[in-house]
Protein backbone atom coordinates (compact mmCIF):
# COMPACT_ATOMS: atom_id res chain seq x y z
CA UNK A 1 0.00 0.00 0.00
CA UNK A 2 1.49 3.01 -0.56
CA UNK A 3 2.06 6.08 2.04
CA UNK A 4 1.61 9.32 1.11
CA UNK A 5 4.30 11.94 0.33
CA UNK A 6 3.48 13.51 3.36
CA UNK A 7 4.22 10.49 5.65
CA UNK A 8 7.13 9.70 3.42
CA UNK A 9 9.07 12.86 4.01
CA UNK A 10 8.15 12.95 7.90
CA UNK A 11 9.30 8.70 8.18
CA UNK A 12 11.99 9.57 5.97
CA UNK A 13 10.91 5.95 5.00
CA UNK A 14 8.24 3.83 3.12
CA UNK A 15 7.52 1.77 6.17
CA UNK A 16 5.24 -0.62 4.33
CA UNK A 17 8.02 -1.86 1.74
CA UNK A 18 9.56 -3.74 4.85
CA UNK A 19 6.69 -5.40 5.61
CA UNK A 20 6.12 -6.17 1.90
CA UNK A 21 9.56 -7.50 1.80
CA UNK A 22 8.83 -10.06 4.73
CA UNK A 23 5.54 -11.17 3.17
CA UNK A 24 7.46 -12.10 -0.01
CA UNK A 25 10.43 -13.84 1.64
CA UNK A 26 7.64 -15.71 3.69
CA UNK A 27 6.43 -17.00 0.32
CA UNK A 28 9.43 -17.62 -1.23
CA UNK A 29 10.65 -20.07 1.74
CA UNK A 30 7.23 -21.73 0.82
CA UNK A 31 8.26 -22.33 -2.95
CA UNK A 32 6.44 -19.20 -4.24
CA UNK A 33 7.77 -16.80 -6.77
CA UNK A 34 7.31 -13.73 -4.80
CA UNK A 35 8.61 -10.38 -5.35
CA UNK A 36 8.12 -6.88 -3.96
CA UNK A 37 6.74 -4.13 -6.37
CA UNK A 38 5.89 -0.39 -5.09
CA UNK A 39 3.35 -0.26 -7.95
CA UNK A 40 1.18 2.46 -6.28
CA UNK A 41 0.96 6.09 -5.03
CA UNK A 42 -1.43 8.08 -3.69
CA UNK A 43 -1.50 12.08 -5.03
CA UNK A 44 -1.93 13.96 -2.08
CA UNK A 45 -0.41 17.15 -1.50
CA UNK A 46 -2.17 18.22 1.76
CA UNK A 47 -0.07 17.72 5.11
CA UNK A 48 -3.69 16.50 7.00
CA UNK A 49 -2.83 12.76 8.44
CA UNK A 50 -5.44 10.59 6.21
CA UNK A 51 -5.93 8.84 9.70
CA UNK A 52 -7.31 11.53 11.27
CA UNK A 53 -10.71 11.93 8.75
CA UNK A 54 -13.85 9.73 9.59
CA UNK A 55 -15.10 6.70 7.37
CA UNK A 56 -16.59 9.00 5.24
CA UNK A 57 -13.98 11.59 4.87
CA UNK A 58 -10.84 8.50 4.31
CA UNK A 59 -13.48 7.38 1.28
CA UNK A 60 -13.25 10.67 -0.17
CA UNK A 61 -10.25 11.16 0.76
CA UNK A 62 -8.74 8.21 -1.23
CA UNK A 63 -11.41 8.09 -4.27
CA UNK A 64 -9.61 9.32 -7.25
CA UNK A 65 -6.09 9.64 -5.57
CA UNK A 66 -4.71 6.32 -6.15
CA UNK A 67 -2.67 5.83 -8.98
CA UNK A 68 -0.38 2.96 -10.76
CA UNK A 69 3.40 4.35 -11.28
CA UNK A 70 4.03 1.62 -13.94
CA UNK A 71 1.49 -0.49 -15.60
CA UNK A 72 4.09 -2.69 -17.30
CA UNK A 73 4.24 -6.59 -15.20
CA UNK A 74 0.82 -5.66 -13.20
CA UNK A 75 -1.33 -7.75 -16.14
CA UNK A 76 -2.10 -11.03 -15.20
CA UNK A 77 -0.61 -10.98 -11.67
CA UNK A 78 -1.88 -12.02 -8.79
CA UNK A 79 -0.93 -9.52 -6.11
CA UNK A 80 -1.01 -9.18 -2.47
CA UNK A 81 -1.52 -6.04 -0.74
CA UNK A 82 -0.02 -4.93 2.35
CA UNK A 83 -0.25 -2.56 4.67
CA UNK A 84 0.60 -1.48 8.17
CA UNK A 85 -3.00 -0.54 9.44
CA UNK A 86 -6.16 -0.61 8.13
CA UNK A 87 -8.93 2.08 9.68
CA UNK A 88 -11.97 1.64 6.96
CA UNK A 89 -10.41 -0.29 4.37
CA UNK A 90 -11.18 3.06 1.64
CA UNK A 91 -7.26 2.73 1.06
CA UNK A 92 -7.46 -1.07 0.46
CA UNK A 93 -10.87 -0.72 -1.65
CA UNK A 94 -9.28 1.80 -4.02
CA UNK A 95 -5.78 0.10 -4.53
CA UNK A 96 -7.72 -2.63 -5.33
CA UNK A 97 -9.80 -1.07 -8.22
CA UNK A 98 -6.78 0.55 -9.53
CA UNK A 99 -4.94 -2.61 -10.31
CA UNK A 100 -8.07 -4.78 -11.48
CA UNK A 101 -8.63 -1.77 -13.69
CA UNK A 102 -4.94 -2.52 -15.06
CA UNK A 103 -5.87 -6.34 -14.94
CA UNK A 104 -3.68 -7.20 -12.05
CA UNK A 105 -5.88 -10.10 -9.80
CA UNK A 106 -5.70 -8.82 -5.81
CA UNK A 107 -5.82 -11.99 -4.04
CA UNK A 108 -5.55 -10.94 -0.45
CA UNK A 109 -4.32 -7.49 1.72
CA UNK A 110 -2.94 -8.30 4.65
CA UNK A 111 -2.03 -5.81 7.51
CA UNK A 112 -0.31 -5.76 10.55
CA UNK A 113 -2.75 -4.15 12.39
CA UNK A 114 -6.47 -2.93 12.39
CA UNK A 115 -8.27 0.14 14.45
CA UNK A 116 -11.04 -1.28 16.73
CA UNK A 117 -14.73 -1.06 14.85
CA UNK A 118 -16.53 2.36 16.03
CA UNK A 119 -19.28 4.90 14.57
CA UNK A 120 -18.83 5.44 11.12
CA UNK A 121 -15.80 2.60 10.60
CA UNK A 122 -16.42 -0.11 8.29
CA UNK A 123 -17.62 -3.44 10.58
CA UNK A 124 -17.58 -5.86 7.76
CA UNK A 125 -13.75 -4.77 6.60
CA UNK A 126 -12.65 -5.62 9.60
CA UNK A 127 -14.23 -9.03 9.64
CA UNK A 128 -12.71 -10.37 6.52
Amino acid sequence: MPSSPYAIMKRGRTQTLALAQAVAETLQREGIDAHVQSALRLNFSTTKAIRTADAKGRMQRVHGNVAVKRAHGLSNRHVVLVDDIITTGSTIRACTKMLSAHQAHVVTALTLASTPCGPGLDAAMHER
